[in-house]
């Protein structure tokens, strides 16, 4: 059973499908149609995981009963029982099944709910402001470091109550700890991130701890008063660990996910000189574009799921316990699911991307994060009548993230 070393194209595992290869952020989709094309489920024997790269797939995958999140995590990349990352991620609501899921996305939406996200449009459009006065003052210059990273930054930090003075050493420890996302991290990347991990679990840890002592209107704070009145089939409210590991999950997924979107959004954007002018014409394409950027791009690559039992997917046999990696940046870009795929278009309507997931583990901050780009890209269209890219942007290093390390582009007041 499973995938051979070698394709019926003549392909080894690696010649076939290599995210780690270096020029693999330059041409990802390139990568991803080879494999969609060539051998769409497909046992990477060396990476000893499933790949799906069709859309239908793909939403089986993360729809179906068959899989689930939990034990994926632990079984593509251990760390001892007890270790600071094994502690900051064992309860992540992204690892773990129902009942435990359920229990906890409960608590999670009804404190992080639309009302509360629609609340925070004030904050946004306060800080897309000053950040974006900032960035007409110096005619424009890397919009990542001005305006795509401080942006969510700063709009999580204030839905989590994190004061300022806290910001420059959380900024530099979630960026170290980075490599936790990724399938196979160097040994200088687990030092660094056994240390990150360390001093996350005592700052959210105590973040909770000062949150119960004295409560305010912060997110943590209604978490931890809907969490101790929560009682409900499923149980009851959430452990000391579910609290910290969720709470420091949304923040690092609430800042970085953002940043991909708003920085390849600018990129996909300047890069579509035509689609740019048909979206100045007319401001109401804002909310197609904004979802057409997450389909282009989807923040995070790929999402892995473990079988619970022996299965079929389509016309393969998956064995219990085995991991399938859905490829959602693929799925994004399959010619069967959406017209001229990798062509960047702001009126597509042609239904949801993968981007944020699908079924239960659907992303609970999607919200948010479109809130943010329409916000930011809406208040850039009217302040700025050119948007000129100044040199090819450079993508992140690495296979999960999808991710702009620059973007330097100028600005045009009249």
């Amino acid at each position: 059973m499973g995938g051979e070393r070698v394709t019926a194209a003549g392909l080894s595992c690696w010649e076939l499908f290599n995210p780690f290869d270096a020029e693999f952020a330059n041409d990802a989709y390139g990568h991803y149609r080879r494999l969609r094309e060539t051998a769409p489920i497909y046992f990477h024997r060396d990476m000893n995981v499933w790949l799906v790269s069709r859309y239908d797939d793909i939403t089986s995958v993360m729809t179906g009963q068959a899989f689930g999140r939990a034990g994926q995590l632990e079984s593509a990349k251990p760390f001892e029982v007890g270790s600071a990352p094994q502690r900051l991620t064992g309860e992540w609501l992204v690892g773990v099944d129902p009942p435990q899921h359920t229990r906890v996305r409960r608590c999670f939406a009804k404190t992080f709910s639309h009302r509360r996200v629609d609340n925070l449009r004030p904050f946004i459009e306060d800080r897309v402001g000053a950040l974006l006065d900032q960035f007409a003052a110096d005619n424009g210059g890397d919009f990542i470091a001005m305006v795509a990273e401080p942006l969510p930054f700063q709009v999580i930090c204030h839905l989590l109550g994190i004061p300022a003075a806290d910001h420059p050493a959380l900024l530099e420890m979630t960026t170290r700890m980075l490599p936790l996302m990724e399938p196979i991290m160097t040994d200088v990347q687990r030092a660094s991130v056994q240390d990150a991990a360390g001093r996350a679990v005592e700052y959210f840890d105590n973040l909770i701890a000062e949150r119960r002592r004295r409560p305010g209107d912060d997110f943590v704070s209604h978490l931890i008063a809907v969490s101790d009145d929560y009682a409900g089939p499923d149980g009851g409210a959430l452990t000391a660990a579910e609290l910290m590991n969720n709470v420091a999950f949304l923040f690092g997924a609430g800042h970085e996910t953002t940043t991909s979107v708003l920085g390849t959004g600018m990129y996909a954007l300047l890069s579509a000189p035509d689609e740019l002018t048909q979206l100045r014409a007319d401001p109401g394409l804002l909310d197609a574009a904004v979802r057409e950027i997450i389909r282009w791009e989807a923040p995070f690559q790929f999402i892995a799921q473990q079988a619970h039992d022996d299965t079929l997917l389509g016309t393969v046999e998956i064995s219990a316990g085995q991991v399938v990696v859905a490829l959602l940046g693929a799925g994004n870009h399959d010619p069967a699911r959406f017209t001229d795929p990798d062509s960047f278009r702001v009126t597509r309507d042609e239904g949801p991307a993968l981007s944020f997931g699908a079924g239960l583990h659907y992303c609970i901050g999607a919200g948010l994060a479109k809130l943010e780009a329409e916000v930011l890209f809406g208040e850039l269209l009217r302040r700025f009548p050119k948007l000129l890219l100044e040199q090819q942007a450079r993508y992140r290093p690495g296979f999960s993230f999808r991710a702009l390390d620059e973007l330097q582009m100028r600005v045009v007041l009249r």
